[in-house]
């Protein structure tokens, strides 16, 4: 949820900057941000300037189901997630024990 989230804020923050909703104008805005693709560039964007927040909700998150982790666990996984989901990136393979560890997880979302 959190990851669907973010990108809706980065919209909101390019209607504020450019006072537009138009499609064209706000993907003009998007191409020149160096990768030319929104998802890719929405995703490096909250790698670099989300991943503590993001972070702390997921562990916030997990001590109300009854797991701990330290808050550093949270961003190893993170920051795997987004270097293989990037391409951008090389593949940050130091978080992906505790990205698998996360993911199969015992407890699930209701």
């Amino acid at each position: 949820m959190l990851h669907e989230a973010l990108p809706a804020k980065l919209i909101a923050i390019v209607y504020d900057e450019i006072q537009s909703t138009d499609f064209n104008v706000l993907y003009g805005y998007y191409n020149g941000w160096g990768t030319g693709e929104l998802d890719s560039q929405q995703e490096l964007e909250m790698i670099q300037n989300y991943a503590d927040e993001m972070a702390v909700a997921l562990r916030e998150f997990d001590q109300t189901q009854g797991i701990e982790q330290d808050l550093d666990f949270y961003k190893e996984a993170l920051k795997y997630t987004f270097s293989t989901e990037l391409k951008l990136l090389p593949i940050y393979e130091t978080g992906e024990d505790e990205y698998y560890k996360l993911y199969y997880s015992s407890k699930k979302c209701n």
